[in-house]
């Protein structure tokens, strides 16, 4: 699957971890295509059951988004995508304090409070999902979520599946 999908997609480009993303992102040099591609394979990638190199994909996915989106509103596609880099991490790790961590790192601590903002929505938004389902949730993100207290990632994600059906 995950080849068909590269060769039907003709993603040849975005195999690996695709870190010439990043720096397109940053240059404004990016698509929406970019990052939907690299989301799109990442995504049949983890879920064929390929682990490693998770964290260097969700950089390129977010670069190549804010890049775009820079370019798109006229905003300075550098800074956007430094932050849309932060937010696809956060949101799929669930890590908001390492992410504002790593960003004062990366990025100097001068746009710290965007750093905290992004860090945190993303978060919030993420749900009770990521990249590692054996993640356990310590503290639910919202009152709603409080059945999923002490379990895994994966665990709520087969919870909220049967709800759904």
């Amino acid at each position: 699957m995950v080849l068909a999908a590269y060769a039907l997609l003709d993603a040849w480009d975005y195999a690996g971890l695709s870190t010439w993303l990043s720096g397109a992102g940053y240059a404004g040099n990016t698509t929406l295509a970019d990052a939907a591609i690299k989301l799109v394979v990442t995504a049949l990638t983890l879920g064929a059951g390929f682990q490693g190199g998770e964290v260097t994909p969700l950089f390129g996915i977010g670069a190549a988004l804010g890049g775009w989106i820079g370019c798109l509103t006229g905003l300075d596609p550098s800074f956007l995508a430094a932050l849309g880099m932060l937010g696809v991490f956060c949101a799929g790790l669930n890590v908001p304090i390492t992410t504002c961590m790593m960003a004062i790192d990366l990025f100097h601590g001068t746009a710290a409070g965007f750093f905290v903002i992004v860090s945190f929505i993303s978060y919030l938004v993420g749900g009770h999902r990521g990249v590692y389902p054996a993640q356990r949730i310590i503290s639910p993100k919202r009152r709603s979520l409080i059945v999923d207290e002490g379990g895994t990632v994966a665990d709520a994600i087969e919870r909220h599946n049967d709800l759904i059906q």
